[in-house]
Order: structure tokens, then C-alpha cells, then sequence
């Protein structure tokens, strides 16, 4: 596998960010990159926006039971809206 392909995948990325000052990354829209990171355990905090509207199906972020591990540290609601953030831990 050449070096560009293994930066492409997200668990490698991850680790490698995860030995680098500051460790901090940031995914947006990607269900899928999450899963693999939260697969490879290199989560620690998860901030969700959460905006109930009606899409149908679609990839679910989470496998079932995988909350059991987290911990919700705040949810706020944003004025005038039925949005609803929250950040979570790994507990």
C-alpha cells in the first residue's frame, strides 16, 4: 500500500493525529468516517447537533447498545428552534 492510500484511511489518519500535538480533529457530515474512528477507539468527545426532521432512512451514527459507553456531559437547546446540541464523553 503506498503512502497515499494509507492516509486515506481514516483509522490511520486518526492514529497518526493521535501522536501529533494537540490531537484534535474534526469530522463533519461523515457517519461513515466516525463509525471507522469510533471503531479504531480514537474518540473521546462527541458534539452532536441534533435536528428532528422527517429524511427517511439513512446510516445510523451509532451501532445499537454503543451509548452504554458514553457519558453526556451538557444538551442546550438553541433558541427558537427544535435543535437540540449536546456534547457526550467517553466514560
Amino acid at each position: 500500500m503506498d503512502q497515499r492510500q494509507d492516509r486515506s484511511r481514516p483509522r490511520n489518519g486518526g492514529a497518526r493525529a493521535q501522536a501529533a500535538p494537540g490531537r484534535d480533529i474534526l469530522v463533519l457530515n461523515s457517519a461513515s468516517i466516525i463509525q471507522q474512528l469510533l471503531a479504531a477507539g480514537l474518540v473521546d468527545d462527541l458534539y452532536l447537533t441534533v435536528v428532528p426532521a422527517t429524511l427517511g432512512g439513512g446510516l445510523r451514527l451509532l451501532p445499537d447498545n454503543y451509548a452504554s459507553s458514553w457519558k453526556l456531559s451538557s444538551a442546550t437547546t438553541v433558541p427558537d428552534t427544535s435543535t437540540i446540541s449536546v456534547h457526550y464523553y467517553r466514560g
